[in-house]
């Protein structure tokens, strides 16, 4: 189980990755954190427009790359669906109990 400051990083960093990715050309918080701060047992739900001319495939390749190096990700699932990208979810590495 990841903490609110965990949660808080990971966003933050995701955001930066967005903000200075000329690809990226909009994005959203979605679910419980599009109200308000949250719980702790909110998710990250974020939402992502790609620019028509780069593959969303390219920038979900690199943003595992660096989710999974930075964070010690695990991806779970990744479900496209025609032209259509479903969410990648990843999760983080629960510790050796």
């Amino acid at each position: 189980m990841f903490s609110i400051k965990d949660r808080n990083l990971i966003r933050d960093h995701v955001f930066q990755m967005a903000a200075s990715a000329a690809r990226v050309v909009s994005g959203a918080v979605v679910g419980s954190l599009a109200l308000g701060e949250g719980d702790r047992w909110s998710d990250l739900d974020l939402t992502f427009a790609v620019a028509d001319s780069c593959p969303v495939s390219d920038v979900l390749d690199d943003w595992t790359q660096e989710l999974t190096g930075k964070f010690d990700a695990v991806q779970l699932f990744d479900l496209p669906s025609g032209a259509v990208h479903l969410p990648c979810v990843f999760a983080p590495r629960m510790p050796a109990i």
